[in-house]
């Protein structure tokens, strides 16, 4: 009888010991997948601080590394590839897991002198804006292997947004003016300071007068970037960047998630008044890019926008009035030299991370990473 439950009990033992490794071996294979995907963790959320009243919260945050967005076979929008070669489709209305997430801001916020001109600056146009636009998708770019490297959508804002996009970059800026003059904190200043840029690229690379709108944008006229992100969202479903097709399989691609769930790393107003090009680059850290032209082809000579398919192909394209171009942010991209007159684009960058918070425009991952855990 001893013998029988020693016997017992050392197979009760050793079937724990294999259980604790099975479980400590499941947890790190979770961990490394999640790494493996760059998913935002959810340890992030709980070690966001609320140190500085000019930082932006989500009010209701999902995980990316949990919870992604994958079409199932019931909502996905029926696509051939013939209707965009020569022919146009209306967008449907997206359909997102998570819709655009509500925003709060910290009171002591609105306090703050520059808070309070801004909206001053904003003035009507602070009002709720509902675009009257049908965006449709036009043109799906493909390279020779015949993956999709970007997506046209015209109609893709209101000459009401636009001018509500114009009228906050321009409170922003006048904001900093005054900012310089009144008794504002030397913090706020240099915080305020950061959001507008004459941005050069180099001797000879080009450049671009930047103005970073985000989080002003999601805050203060939420219906433009709640616009933007249908936008994206339009193109995602169009270009099939959510599945990836192997051996004639379409197999989940959790890389590449609905654009209704990211963050708004970067909102900028471009003007390239002076500026005659931009180098080729990436916007290297971001998923995807949204380009809206917010000027007349006619209104600028030369000044294509050019992204490369390949080593050995490029596409160069001039888009309409208020039509947009949405591609994979690691896709070499710029702007061809700009002959005569004025070239202005309103661009979007989307991350997997949560959104930026003023000040900190633009961020690397290496400074998002500091943020979150200071």
């Amino acid at each position: 009888m001893t013998r029988h439950f020693s016997r017992t009990f050392g197979q009760i033992l050793s079937f724990l010991v294999l259980l604790i490794l099975l479980c400590d071996g499941m947890n790190s294979q979770r961990i490394r997948h999640q790494r493996g995907h760059h998913f935002a963790l959810s340890s992030w959320e709980q070690r966001i601080k609320f140190s500085s009243p000019f930082v932006f919260r989500r009010s209701q945050i999902k995980s990316f590394g949990q919870q992604p967005f994958i079409l199932g076979s019931t909502n996905k929008h029926s696509i051939d590839d013939n209707d965009f070669d020569t022919a146009t489709t209306i967008a449907t209305d997206p359909i997102t897991s998570n819709p655009l997430s509500q925003y709060w801001i910290n009171d002591e916020l609105f306090k703050q002198d520059f808070i309070v001109e801004l909206e001053r600056s904003m003035g009507s146009k602070r009002e709720e804006i509902s675009s009257s636009n049908s965006p449709t998708v036009t043109t799906i770019h493909r390279n020779k292997a015949g993956n999709t490297i970007a997506v046209e959508v015209t109609s893709a804002i209101s000459s009401e947004e636009v001018a509500t996009v114009r009228a906050l970059s321009g409170g922003i800026k006048n904001c900093i003016d005054e900012g310089k003059k009144s008794s504002m904190e030397l913090d706020e200043i240099k915080n305020l300071e950061r959001h507008f840029e004459h941005r050069s690229f180099g001797e000879g690379k080009g450049g671009n007068d930047c103005t970073y709108l985000a989080p002003f944008l999601q805050s203060i006229v939420p219906g433009v970037a709640e616009t933007v992100k249908g936008i994206a969202t339009l193109a995602w479903r169009a270009a099939s960047w959510d599945i990836d097709v192997e051996n004639g399989e379409h197999i989940p691609n959790d890389n590449y998630f609905n654009p209704m769930s990211m963050g708004i790393r970067t909102s900028e107003h471009l003007s390239y008044n002076g500026w005659r090009s931009l180098e080729a680059h990436k916007d290297v850290g971001s998923i995807y890019t949204i380009m809206i032209s917010i000027k007349d082809p006619e209104d600028y000579e030369g000044g294509e926008f050019f992204l490369h398919n390949s080593m050995f192909e490029s596409t160069n394209v001039k888009l309409d009035k208020f039509s947009a171009i949405v591609f994979k942010s690691n896709t070499i991209h710029g702007v061809r030299p700009i002959t005569s007159g004025h070239r202005e684009s309103f661009v979007t960058e989307l991350w997997i991370n949560d959104d930026s918070p003023i000040g900190m425009c633009r961020p690397t991952e290496e400074q998002w990473e500091t943020f979150v855990s200071s």
